[in-house]
């Protein structure tokens, strides 16, 4: 990093820091006047490491107790169609946000599409997906159903390797959390757990 001085209209020193786009930025005694982008994305990467770091801890505490994975009838006593149709309108309403119901609605999916795959649906995953946006209440787009599918098939690739009794260890973060972890995060934290 340069360092250059230049004066400012009221006849103060303020330094120059070069970045590393070639612009540079005048900085104050207390600091720079705007963040640069060095370190916001310092900044970023320290947020995803940490929150990286609080998921691997929270998975390997031992809790003591022990939580029921589902609420209602099993998913899986149900035939795929009626399991995804319960699952649906259970990951629909706001107040549920549970990492296992997410999970179970990612088990319910690749049942699915495992059993459309063996009867030899062309376009199995197309299929798969106007399934579930009928089953999702009238008026879903089907983006945001999809946004939904992803998060759940996140969270059961990751469950379903390092071991389901391992959600009810989560307490501080959320389905969208977990499901915002890139694919090489999740691959490490099974790299962790296998």
């Amino acid at each position: 990093m340069v360092d250059r001085t230049r004066s400012s209209s009221k006849g103060a020193v303020l330094p120059l820091i070069a970045v590393s786009t070639g612009k540079w930025t005048r900085s104050s005694p207390g600091g720079t006047l705007q963040e640069t982008p060095v370190k916001l994305l310092r900044q970023t990467r320290a947020r995803k490491e940490s929150r990286l770091e609080g998921i691997l801890n929270e998975l390997s505490v031992d809790v003591m107790e022990d939580i029921v994975v589902n609420d209602g009838a099993p998913a899986s006593s149900l035939i795929p169609s009626e399991s995804l149709h319960h699952l649906c309108r259970k990951i629909c309403r706001p107040e549920t946000q549970s990492i296992s119901c997410y999970f179970e609605f990612g088990k319910a999916l690749k049942d699915r599409l495992d059993g459309l795959i063996e009867k030899r649906f062309v376009n199995a995953r197309e299929t798969l997906n106007k399934e579930v946006l009928r089953n999702f209440p009238a008026g879903t787009s089907l983006n945001f159903a999809k946004r939904k599918m992803e998060k759940a098939r996140k969270i059961y690739d990751l469950f379903s390797v390092i071991g389901v009794s391992k959600i009810q260890r989560i307490r501080s973060f959320s389905a969208d959390a977990i499901s915002s972890l890139t694919k090489d995060e999740i691959g490490y934290i099974k790299g962790k757990f296998s």
